[in-house]
């Protein structure tokens, strides 16, 4: 993902969220805002070791894939635990946070490269 593509993925969701809790008075919508960004750094984390193995032998890049598998889960496990620990209010926008932050931008990257191969 290019970083035009990620500044409007991270900036348009950002300013709505951060709006809507102003708007709302609600600080549970914060949880949604972490999770989002929690989301956003999982798969840009995805997507940066992926272009690292590419080149790599299958046993490497399984090896290599596997290591991130795990560190992955245990960043968004640190979180988790973390509002769960001292906001438990906000978990469940957490929860909703994380999913979009995920989603969104695997369908902006499928979205472009249909665009750009025509598909």
């Amino acid at each position: 993902m290019d970083s035009r593509t990620l500044t409007m993925v991270l900036g348009f969701p950002i300013s709505v969220i951060l709006l809507g809790t102003v708007f709302s008075g609600n600080n549970n919508l914060l949880g949604l805002l972490i999770g989002y960004v929690t989301g956003i750094i999982n798969i840009q984390w995805l997507f940066r070791d992926a272009n690292q193995v590419i080149e790599r032998d299958i046993k490497q890049a399984l090896k290599k894939y596997y290591i991130s598998l795990y560190s992955r889960l245990g960043m968004i496990t640190m979180v988790v635990v973390m509002v769960a620990k001292f906001r438990p209010e906000r978990l469940y926008f957490l929860v909703i946070g994380i999913i979009a932050g995920i989603f969104i931008p695997l369908v902006v990257i499928v979205y472009h490269y249909l665009k750009r191969e025509g598909g």
